[in-house]
């Protein structure tokens, strides 16, 4: 039985002398007793496994044939400058130029059939050729977007787990990747390692690191819109935009909020929206100190200080009106004022809107839902903007200050309102009667006096109301509730304008003046009443004999005449019936002596 074992056996191809290791047979074909043999000064070496047996092993024709075809016969370099260049390998290989060793150092051996770029292995060129094929097998489970690489996907579900296991230790601010943690460092640092960049653009000169960051920035110059969508036809400049703008027809939304449940097309709407929960604010202006959630409202929000005023020269200008809009998205949207398009409608209740965020907006009426509530007192609230305005309560800021007469608002709206009072303004006219009012709602309400409508009803007794102030006061009828209590005689009332009428008996304030008399009340619609004396008006008409009187009060007296059998005012003493309560306080003074 014959064993062998394999060890290293290197063959001298002149003197077929064989030796161990590598180098003392490199150093003996290169002695001087073989130079006028060879043409060369490069060793040939030849490499091959012994066999060690256990009986003397025969060297045949057949195995010298074999050992001369394992030989490698090499370039035409010293022994010397082979091992300086590390161009002999650990088993005394010299390598000819532009070769390399079993380790992959020098050429790659893996050649890319469409660019001819090489790699060392086989899982570098299948990753490269998905650049050509524009293969991307591995696809995100929850939105379904893809990628090319495995890491990828890794970092892009990290989005929608909120995981950011990359923390920057100066601040504390978390990164979902690396890369972005290594970027952001470079504001504590200062370090700016992208002064040279190699690729410059011929129009405005701004140089790029990569030739795919100046392909995109060209764009920009020539106009070119290269992805377009196969629904609408808009193009976009890049393909992320296209992808972002194709949920718009899909209406697919894969960012969700963990908090609140809404969900977002885009990343960066869903991280800007978390800012709402968390009521981090990282953009503050240098000069006032005041904090904002966005930086473009913080750039806007500069523009008071600077006095800056961008938006003077506008390209898209309106027809009717003549105001100009930056952006063509923006004068659509404006257009709709004269043309009174809502293309927005309500699939529950058939409400029509003009913008699609007040449409989104009503649809949570119907639902319920109120998202964002308050961390102080818990109060919940439909849209974020009225939870912010809220929150000013319990902070007690007002943004808003009158320069006339220094009172201070937490709403803009309730500011501009109240600017009509010094202006005497009241840009709001009925058509019916010509009364004028300073607020757009108060028109509309007053409007239902016309109309007769009445959407407010009262679930317990079916009263209507044109307001629902109203409805909120008449309900307190059926809980006897009275939260609002004077705090000179303890009488409690039902609504606050009841409780600041009563404190004025006390006070013994009279605000509202007739101005043909003077005389003072404590009451507007005492005022109105007597205003009639003056003006001889009578607008509470009987229907059944056409008598007039000037309050409803004595209207509804007169009507008990009519009714005759209608007698609401009962003596406890007798049981007898009057249709007045002036006629029953008369009948108990003369009948029963009674003080009333």
């Amino acid at each position: 039985m014959v064993v062998v074992a394999q060890t290293s056996c290197l063959v001298c191809k002149m003197c077929h002398l064989e030796l161990r290791p590598h180098q003392i047979l490199c150093k003996h074909s290169f002695m001087s007793t073989h130079q006028p043999q060879r043409q060369s000064a490069v060793p040939v070496i030849c490499y091959k496994p012994q066999q060690t047996t256990s009986a003397p092993a025969v060297a045949s024709e057949e195995r010298a044939a074999a050992s001369d075809s394992e030989c490698i016969d090499e370039g035409n370099v010293s022994y010397d400058h082979a091992m300086s260049t590390g161009q002999v390998t650990d088993r005394g290989q010299v390598m000819a130029r532009g070769e390399v060793d079993d380790a992959g150092r020098r050429r790659r051996r893996y050649k890319c059939e469409v660019c001819d770029k090489q790699f060392g292995r086989p899982a570098e060129l299948v990753r490269h050729k998905r650049v050509h094929t524009g293969e991307k097998p591995f696809r995100c489970d929850m939105c379904g977007q893809a990628f090319s690489m495995s890491h990828r996907l890794k970092a892009h579900k990290r989005i929608h787990a909120s995981e950011k296991p990359f923390s920057c230790e100066v601040r504390g601010q978390a990164f979902s990747q690396s890369p972005n943690l290594s970027i952001h460092k470079r504001i504590h640092t200062g370090e700016k390692p992208f002064r040279r960049r190699m690729h410059k653009c011929e129009v405005c000169d701004k140089q790029f690191g990569r030739p795919a960051e100046l392909v995109r920035h060209k764009r920009i110059h020539t106009g070119e819109k290269p992805f377009k969508c196969d629904v609408c036809g808009q193009a976009f400049n890049m393909s992320h935009r296209l992808k972002a703008h194709k949920r718009i027809h899909t209406g697919e939304k894969p960012f969700r909020c963990d908090v609140c449940g809404q969900a977002f097309s885009m990343s960066h709407r869903l991280k800007t929206h978390k800012r709402i929960h968390t009521g981090e604010k990282p953009f503050s202006c240098e000069v006032c100190g005041r904090m904002f959630s966005q930086s473009q409202n913080l750039n806007i929000h500069k523009r008071i200080h600077t006095g800056e005023k961008p938006f003077r020269r506008r390209m898209y200008k309106c027809e009717v009106c003549d105001k100009q809009f930056g952006r063509p998205a923006e004068l659509v949207r404006h257009k709709r004022i004269h043309t009174g398009e809502k293309p927005f409608t309500c699939d529950v209740c058939g409400q029509a809107f003009s913008l699609s965020h007040r449409l989104k907006a009503h649809k949570l009426i119907h639902t319920g839902e109120k998202p964002f509530r308050c961390d102080v007192c818990g109060q919940a609230f439909i849209r974020s903007c009225d939870l912010i305005i809220h929150k000013r309560i319990h902070t007690g800021e007002k943004l808003f200050t009158c320069d006339v007469c220094g009172q201070a608002f937490h709403r803009s709206s309730n500011f501009s309102r109240h600017k009509h009072i010094h202006a005497g303004e009241k840009p709001f006219r009925c058509f019916v009667c010509s009364l004028a009012f300073r607020r757009s709602s108060d028109l509309n309400i007053h409007k239902r006096i016309h109309t007769g409508e009445e959407p407010f009803r009262c679930d317990v007794c079916g009263q209507a109301f044109n307001r629902s102030c109203n409805l909120n006061i008449h309900k307190r009828i059926h809980t006897r509730e009275k939260p609002f209590r004077c705090d000179m005689c303890d009488q409690a009332f039902s609504s606050s304008s009841y409780l600041n009428t009563h404190k004025r008996i006390h006070t013994g304030e009279k605000p509202f003046n007739c101005d043909v008399c003077g005389l003072a009340f404590n009451r507007s619609t005492y005022l109105n009443v007597h205003k009639r004396i003056h003006t001889g008006e009578k607008p509470f008409r009987c229907d059944v004999c056409g008598q007039a009187f000037k309050q409803s009060s004595a209207l509804n007296k007169h009507k008990r005449i009519h009714t005759a059998c209608e007698k609401p005012f009962k003596c406890d003493m007798c049981g007898r019936a009057f249709n007045r309560s002036d006629g029953l306080n008369k009948h108990k003074r003369r009948k029963h002596d009674a003080h009333c």
